[in-house]
Protein backbone atom coordinates (compact mmCIF):
# COMPACT_ATOMS: atom_id res chain seq x y z
CA UNK A 1 0.00 0.00 0.00
CA UNK A 2 1.02 3.34 -1.10
CA UNK A 3 2.87 5.40 1.99
CA UNK A 4 2.89 8.62 0.63
CA UNK A 5 -0.24 10.84 -2.03
CA UNK A 6 1.12 11.06 -5.81
CA UNK A 7 2.49 14.50 -6.95
CA UNK A 8 1.09 13.96 -10.36
CA UNK A 9 -0.74 16.48 -12.18
CA UNK A 10 -4.47 15.59 -13.07
CA UNK A 11 -4.85 13.44 -15.96
CA UNK A 12 -1.53 12.76 -16.34
CA UNK A 13 -0.91 9.09 -17.84
CA UNK A 14 -3.86 9.43 -19.64
CA UNK A 15 -3.37 7.56 -22.88
CA UNK A 16 -6.11 9.68 -24.71
CA UNK A 17 -5.44 12.21 -27.28
CA UNK A 18 -5.52 15.68 -26.23
CA UNK A 19 -9.26 17.12 -27.19
CA UNK A 20 -8.24 20.90 -28.05
CA UNK A 21 -11.87 22.34 -26.99
CA UNK A 22 -11.26 20.28 -23.63
CA UNK A 23 -7.69 21.63 -23.29
CA UNK A 24 -9.70 25.28 -23.84
CA UNK A 25 -12.05 24.65 -21.54
CA UNK A 26 -9.55 23.57 -18.90
CA UNK A 27 -7.71 26.66 -19.03
CA UNK A 28 -10.90 28.17 -17.93
CA UNK A 29 -11.14 25.85 -15.13
CA UNK A 30 -14.01 23.69 -16.55
CA UNK A 31 -14.27 20.10 -18.09
CA UNK A 32 -16.24 18.70 -20.35
CA UNK A 33 -17.72 15.23 -20.14
CA UNK A 34 -18.11 13.32 -23.22
CA UNK A 35 -21.71 11.54 -23.45
CA UNK A 36 -22.43 9.12 -26.11
CA UNK A 37 -21.92 10.50 -29.98
CA UNK A 38 -25.74 9.59 -30.97
CA UNK A 39 -29.16 11.27 -31.51
CA UNK A 40 -29.61 10.97 -27.44
CA UNK A 41 -26.68 12.98 -26.16
CA UNK A 42 -28.49 16.19 -25.35
CA UNK A 43 -31.01 13.74 -23.50
CA UNK A 44 -28.14 12.05 -21.58
CA UNK A 45 -26.92 15.61 -20.80
CA UNK A 46 -29.83 16.44 -19.49
CA UNK A 47 -30.03 12.98 -17.44
CA UNK A 48 -27.17 13.54 -15.68
CA UNK A 49 -27.54 16.96 -14.70
CA UNK A 50 -30.59 16.01 -13.41
CA UNK A 51 -30.82 12.93 -12.20
CA UNK A 52 -26.70 12.30 -11.77
CA UNK A 53 -27.32 9.15 -14.18
CA UNK A 54 -27.47 9.20 -17.73
CA UNK A 55 -29.64 5.95 -17.56
CA UNK A 56 -32.52 7.90 -18.04
CA UNK A 57 -32.07 9.84 -21.26
CA UNK A 58 -35.52 7.82 -22.61
CA UNK A 59 -37.42 9.06 -19.49
CA UNK A 60 -35.97 12.75 -20.68
CA UNK A 61 -37.24 13.11 -24.00
CA UNK A 62 -40.10 11.80 -23.32
CA UNK A 63 -40.88 14.26 -20.74
CA UNK A 64 -39.49 16.64 -23.25
CA UNK A 65 -42.02 15.66 -25.74
CA UNK A 66 -44.86 15.88 -23.50
CA UNK A 67 -43.74 19.43 -22.30
CA UNK A 68 -43.73 20.78 -25.93
CA UNK A 69 -46.33 19.49 -26.59
CA UNK A 70 -48.64 20.94 -24.10
CA UNK A 71 -46.93 24.58 -24.19
CA UNK A 72 -46.99 24.73 -28.00
CA UNK A 73 -47.30 28.48 -27.72
CA UNK A 74 -43.57 28.35 -26.79
CA UNK A 75 -41.71 26.93 -29.62
CA UNK A 76 -43.84 27.11 -32.42
CA UNK A 77 -41.86 30.19 -33.54
CA UNK A 78 -39.19 28.10 -33.71
CA UNK A 79 -40.30 25.47 -35.85
CA UNK A 80 -40.55 26.36 -39.39
CA UNK A 81 -42.96 22.98 -40.34
CA UNK A 82 -45.63 21.51 -38.92
CA UNK A 83 -45.36 21.38 -35.02
CA UNK A 84 -47.09 18.26 -34.20
CA UNK A 85 -44.97 16.41 -36.74
CA UNK A 86 -42.26 17.86 -35.33
CA UNK A 87 -42.79 17.15 -31.79
CA UNK A 88 -43.99 13.55 -33.00
CA UNK A 89 -40.62 12.99 -34.67
CA UNK A 90 -38.23 14.45 -31.54
CA UNK A 91 -40.31 11.42 -30.08
CA UNK A 92 -38.25 9.02 -31.82
CA UNK A 93 -34.90 7.42 -30.42
CA UNK A 94 -33.18 8.15 -33.43
CA UNK A 95 -33.88 11.93 -33.81
CA UNK A 96 -31.14 14.40 -32.48
CA UNK A 97 -32.20 17.03 -29.96
CA UNK A 98 -31.46 20.44 -30.12
CA UNK A 99 -31.06 23.69 -28.55
CA UNK A 100 -34.89 23.80 -28.87
CA UNK A 101 -35.04 20.67 -26.84
CA UNK A 102 -32.46 22.22 -24.52
CA UNK A 103 -34.89 25.44 -23.66
CA UNK A 104 -37.73 22.99 -23.09
CA UNK A 105 -36.14 21.05 -21.01
CA UNK A 106 -34.56 23.92 -18.86
CA UNK A 107 -37.91 25.33 -18.50
CA UNK A 108 -39.25 22.09 -17.58
CA UNK A 109 -36.96 21.43 -14.81
CA UNK A 110 -36.44 25.28 -14.23
CA UNK A 111 -32.77 25.36 -14.72
CA UNK A 112 -30.55 28.16 -16.09
CA UNK A 113 -28.50 27.38 -18.85
CA UNK A 114 -24.57 27.86 -19.34
CA UNK A 115 -23.82 27.30 -22.93
CA UNK A 116 -20.26 26.92 -24.66
CA UNK A 117 -19.10 26.07 -27.72
CA UNK A 118 -15.76 25.09 -29.48
CA UNK A 119 -13.57 28.46 -28.67
CA UNK A 120 -15.77 30.44 -26.43
CA UNK A 121 -15.47 31.58 -23.07
CA UNK A 122 -19.65 30.33 -22.78
CA UNK A 123 -22.48 32.45 -22.26
CA UNK A 124 -26.01 32.45 -20.93
CA UNK A 125 -28.71 30.68 -23.01
CA UNK A 126 -31.36 30.62 -19.90
CA UNK A 127 -31.09 32.72 -17.11
CA UNK A 128 -33.76 33.12 -14.41
CA UNK A 129 -32.92 34.62 -10.91
CA UNK A 130 -35.65 32.28 -9.61
CA UNK A 131 -33.94 29.14 -10.71
CA UNK A 132 -31.27 27.28 -8.06
CA UNK A 133 -30.23 24.82 -10.89
CA UNK A 134 -27.47 25.76 -13.46
CA UNK A 135 -26.89 23.14 -16.25
CA UNK A 136 -23.23 23.70 -18.25
CA UNK A 137 -23.66 22.71 -21.54
CA UNK A 138 -21.23 22.15 -24.62
CA UNK A 139 -22.39 22.14 -27.88
CA UNK A 140 -20.06 20.92 -30.75
CA UNK A 141 -20.97 19.74 -34.24
CA UNK A 142 -24.13 18.39 -35.81
CA UNK A 143 -25.96 18.93 -32.51
CA UNK A 144 -23.66 16.83 -30.32
CA UNK A 145 -23.92 17.63 -26.64
CA UNK A 146 -21.70 16.99 -23.97
CA UNK A 147 -21.38 18.19 -20.43
CA UNK A 148 -19.11 20.60 -18.46
CA UNK A 149 -18.56 20.29 -15.01
CA UNK A 150 -15.93 22.47 -12.62
CA UNK A 151 -12.77 20.82 -13.15
CA UNK A 152 -12.32 20.87 -9.05
CA UNK A 153 -15.46 18.80 -9.19
CA UNK A 154 -14.27 16.50 -11.51
CA UNK A 155 -11.01 16.08 -9.48
CA UNK A 156 -13.30 15.11 -6.56
CA UNK A 157 -14.46 12.67 -8.21
CA UNK A 158 -11.22 11.03 -10.04
CA UNK A 159 -10.44 10.41 -6.35
CA UNK A 160 -13.73 9.12 -5.04
CA UNK A 161 -13.64 6.92 -8.70
CA UNK A 162 -10.08 5.69 -7.45
CA UNK A 163 -11.26 4.82 -3.61
CA UNK A 164 -14.23 3.10 -4.67
CA UNK A 165 -12.30 1.19 -7.76
CA UNK A 166 -9.48 0.42 -4.87
CA UNK A 167 -11.50 -1.29 -2.32
CA UNK A 168 -13.00 -2.99 -4.85
CA UNK A 169 -9.89 -4.66 -6.68
CA UNK A 170 -7.79 -4.84 -3.26
CA UNK A 171 -10.29 -5.66 -0.72
CA UNK A 172 -13.27 -7.37 -2.70
CA UNK A 173 -11.47 -9.13 -5.08
CA UNK A 174 -7.90 -9.40 -2.59
CA UNK A 175 -5.69 -8.94 -5.46
CA UNK A 176 -1.83 -7.87 -4.42
CA UNK A 177 -0.12 -5.40 -6.03
CA UNK A 178 -2.44 -3.77 -7.11
CA UNK A 179 -1.00 0.14 -7.08
CA UNK A 180 2.31 -1.08 -8.29
CA UNK A 181 0.20 -2.69 -11.38
CA UNK A 182 -1.01 0.90 -11.84
CA UNK A 183 2.02 2.55 -11.65
CA UNK A 184 3.06 0.30 -13.93
CA UNK A 185 0.44 0.04 -16.60
CA UNK A 186 0.10 3.49 -17.06
CA UNK A 187 3.51 5.52 -15.75
CA UNK A 188 6.16 2.98 -16.50
CA UNK A 189 5.50 0.14 -18.86
CA UNK A 190 9.32 -0.56 -19.20
CA UNK A 191 10.20 -0.93 -15.26
CA UNK A 192 12.59 2.11 -15.88
CA UNK A 193 11.54 4.60 -13.98
CA UNK A 194 10.58 2.52 -10.83
CA UNK A 195 13.66 2.31 -7.95
CA UNK A 196 13.44 -1.17 -5.50
CA UNK A 197 14.43 -1.55 -2.35
CA UNK A 198 13.97 -3.47 1.46
CA UNK A 199 12.71 -2.39 4.68
CA UNK A 200 13.19 -3.28 7.67
CA UNK A 201 10.95 -6.26 8.18
CA UNK A 202 12.66 -7.45 4.68
CA UNK A 203 9.91 -6.77 2.36
CA UNK A 204 10.36 -5.24 -0.96
CA UNK A 205 9.15 -1.62 -1.28
CA UNK A 206 8.91 -0.17 -5.27
CA UNK A 207 9.58 3.63 -5.31
CA UNK A 208 7.86 5.37 -7.80
CA UNK A 209 8.81 8.23 -9.71
CA UNK A 210 6.26 10.64 -8.17
CA UNK A 211 7.35 9.87 -4.79
CA UNK A 212 5.71 7.05 -3.37
CA UNK A 213 6.61 4.00 -1.80
CA UNK A 214 4.66 0.74 -2.25
CA UNK A 215 5.16 -2.39 -0.27
CA UNK A 216 4.44 -4.97 -2.64
CA UNK A 217 2.89 -8.22 -1.30
CA UNK A 218 4.92 -11.26 0.42
CA UNK A 219 3.40 -15.08 -0.09
CA UNK A 220 1.88 -17.18 2.97
CA UNK A 221 -0.27 -14.51 4.32
CA UNK A 222 -3.41 -15.74 2.51
CA UNK A 223 -4.13 -12.09 2.62
CA UNK A 224 -5.10 -12.05 -1.12
CA UNK A 225 -6.26 -13.94 -4.14
CA UNK A 226 -4.52 -15.34 -7.61
CA UNK A 227 -5.05 -13.00 -10.55
CA UNK A 228 -5.70 -16.02 -12.67
CA UNK A 229 -8.59 -18.33 -12.86
CA UNK A 230 -6.59 -21.11 -12.77
CA UNK A 231 -4.97 -20.19 -9.23
CA UNK A 232 -2.85 -23.70 -8.74
CA UNK A 233 -0.74 -22.69 -11.75
CA UNK A 234 0.46 -19.57 -9.78
CA UNK A 235 3.71 -20.51 -7.38
CA UNK A 236 2.42 -17.21 -5.16
CA UNK A 237 -0.48 -18.43 -4.22
CA UNK A 238 0.18 -22.54 -4.24
CA UNK A 239 3.16 -22.75 -2.24
CA UNK A 240 2.35 -25.99 -1.24
CA UNK A 241 1.42 -27.93 -4.57
CA UNK A 242 3.11 -25.98 -7.63
CA UNK A 243 6.23 -28.20 -7.57
CA UNK A 244 4.54 -31.33 -8.18
CA UNK A 245 2.46 -29.39 -11.09
CA UNK A 246 5.62 -27.70 -12.63
CA UNK A 247 7.71 -31.00 -12.77
CA UNK A 248 4.40 -32.80 -14.34
CA UNK A 249 4.63 -29.89 -17.25
CA UNK A 250 8.20 -30.49 -17.89
CA UNK A 251 8.19 -34.44 -18.03
CA UNK A 252 4.68 -34.35 -19.87
CA UNK A 253 5.33 -31.07 -21.88
CA UNK A 254 3.25 -27.84 -21.77
CA UNK A 255 -0.31 -29.14 -23.90
CA UNK A 256 -0.59 -32.17 -21.61
CA UNK A 257 0.15 -30.05 -18.86
CA UNK A 258 -2.76 -27.51 -19.61
CA UNK A 259 -4.99 -30.96 -21.15
CA UNK A 260 -4.39 -32.05 -17.33
CA UNK A 261 -5.01 -28.83 -14.86
CA UNK A 262 -6.67 -26.09 -16.93
CA UNK A 263 -8.95 -28.78 -18.83
CA UNK A 264 -9.43 -30.70 -21.96
CA UNK A 265 -11.21 -27.36 -23.80
CA UNK A 266 -7.77 -25.88 -23.38
CA UNK A 267 -6.11 -25.38 -26.40
CA UNK A 268 -2.25 -24.99 -25.64
CA UNK A 269 -0.88 -24.08 -29.35
CA UNK A 270 2.87 -22.93 -30.17
CA UNK A 271 2.15 -18.70 -29.70
CA UNK A 272 0.71 -19.16 -26.11
CA UNK A 273 2.94 -18.72 -23.50
CA UNK A 274 3.16 -21.69 -21.06
CA UNK A 275 0.93 -20.78 -18.12
CA UNK A 276 2.95 -21.17 -15.15
CA UNK A 277 3.91 -18.69 -12.86
CA UNK A 278 7.16 -20.15 -11.78
CA UNK A 279 8.27 -17.26 -8.81
CA UNK A 280 7.17 -18.28 -5.36
CA UNK A 281 8.12 -15.17 -3.71
CA UNK A 282 6.74 -12.39 -6.32
CA UNK A 283 3.15 -11.78 -6.88
CA UNK A 284 1.04 -12.76 -10.14
CA UNK A 285 -0.01 -9.71 -10.58
CA UNK A 286 4.04 -8.70 -10.60
CA UNK A 287 4.86 -11.73 -13.00
CA UNK A 288 2.51 -11.17 -15.52
CA UNK A 289 3.59 -7.88 -15.81
CA UNK A 290 7.07 -8.63 -16.15
CA UNK A 291 6.18 -10.77 -18.89
CA UNK A 292 4.21 -7.92 -20.54
CA UNK A 293 0.93 -9.19 -19.73
CA UNK A 294 -1.79 -6.72 -18.23
CA UNK A 295 -3.61 -7.88 -15.20
CA UNK A 296 -6.41 -6.36 -15.38
CA UNK A 297 -7.75 -3.74 -18.15
CA UNK A 298 -6.01 -0.10 -18.92
CA UNK A 299 -9.93 1.25 -18.34
CA UNK A 300 -9.38 -0.09 -14.68
CA UNK A 301 -5.93 0.82 -14.24
CA UNK A 302 -7.33 4.75 -15.43
CA UNK A 303 -10.37 4.18 -12.63
CA UNK A 304 -8.32 2.83 -9.98
CA UNK A 305 -5.73 6.17 -10.69
CA UNK A 306 -6.49 9.32 -8.61
CA UNK A 307 -5.46 11.49 -11.15
CA UNK A 308 -7.40 10.50 -13.96
CA UNK A 309 -11.41 10.38 -14.35
CA UNK A 310 -12.56 7.70 -16.12
CA UNK A 311 -15.84 8.60 -17.57
CA UNK A 312 -17.46 5.25 -17.56
CA UNK A 313 -20.85 5.76 -19.09
CA UNK A 314 -19.06 6.42 -22.47
CA UNK A 315 -16.87 3.30 -21.90
CA UNK A 316 -20.16 0.99 -21.33
CA UNK A 317 -21.85 2.94 -24.45
CA UNK A 318 -18.65 1.97 -26.99
CA UNK A 319 -18.32 -1.27 -25.78
CA UNK A 320 -22.09 -1.76 -26.46
CA UNK A 321 -21.59 0.01 -29.62
CA UNK A 322 -18.62 -2.41 -30.84
CA UNK A 323 -20.21 -5.40 -29.86
CA UNK A 324 -23.06 -4.69 -32.20
CA UNK A 325 -21.19 -3.81 -34.76
CA UNK A 326 -19.95 -7.15 -34.69
CA UNK A 327 -22.34 -9.13 -34.64
CA UNK A 328 -23.66 -6.50 -37.82
CA UNK A 329 -20.83 -7.79 -39.20
CA UNK A 330 -21.06 -11.37 -38.52
CA UNK A 331 -24.75 -11.57 -39.87
CA UNK A 332 -23.96 -9.55 -43.43
CA UNK A 333 -21.06 -12.06 -43.63
CA UNK A 334 -23.20 -15.03 -43.20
Amino acid sequence: MSSKTSNRGFGYGCRDTPDVFNKYLEQMGFYRKHVATDSSSLFRVVSELQYDIQLYHSKVRAECVKFMASHKPLFIKDIRYGFDAYVTNIARPRTYGSLVELRALALHYRANVFLFEPYTEGKWYMYNSKNTVTWRVFIGRDNHFDVVYPLEEIKSAAICQALVYQLLYSKVLALPDVEYAVERMLHDPQDKLIRYEKNKAGTTVALTEDGRRLELTKPGRGTTRCVLKHSHLCHFHNQTNFPFIERFFVEHGPEEGCRVYIGSNFRYTANKSNPLLREAKVSCVRQLLASGITPFPYKVAKALDPNIYRNVEYDVWQDIREERMIQMLGVWRM
